[in-house]
């Protein structure tokens, strides 16, 4: 008969385990570059995820769901930590195409 040796680990998020800022900033910058190809403005849209991961970004128009979603879970993994941050956003501009890339207006 087998006895074997159970070892368990557990993983416990506090304040200094949530990601920082600056990491979901970057995982959504990079989330967001691979949504952004366009051929023709009405192919792009806007998007605004909130802090910490800014105001508005823009993105193919298929892809708003999915980037509305990942904005979501990061800011609720970095929340995790006890953190919370809020600031004002002025208006985003009309969402452009431009060199296969949606972008702003104003940009």
């Amino acid at each position: 008969m087998y006895r074997g040796h159970w070892l368990a680990f557990v993983v416990v998020f506090g304040p200094g385990c949530a990601p920082s800022e600056e990491e979901v900033q970057r995982e959504f910058e990079d989330f967001v570059a691979t949504r952004q190809a366009c051929a023709e403005d009405s192919n792009c849209a806007v998007v605004s995820p909130g802090c910490p991961l800014g105001c508005f970004v823009f993105v193919e128009q298929s892809q708003v769901s999915a980037v509305e979603q990942k904005a979501r879970e990061l800011i609720d993994e970095y929340e995790s930590g006890g953190r919370r941050c809020d600031y004002g956003c002025v208006a985003a501009g009309e969402p452009v195409c431009r060199e296969g890339r949606c972008t702003g207006s104003e940009q």
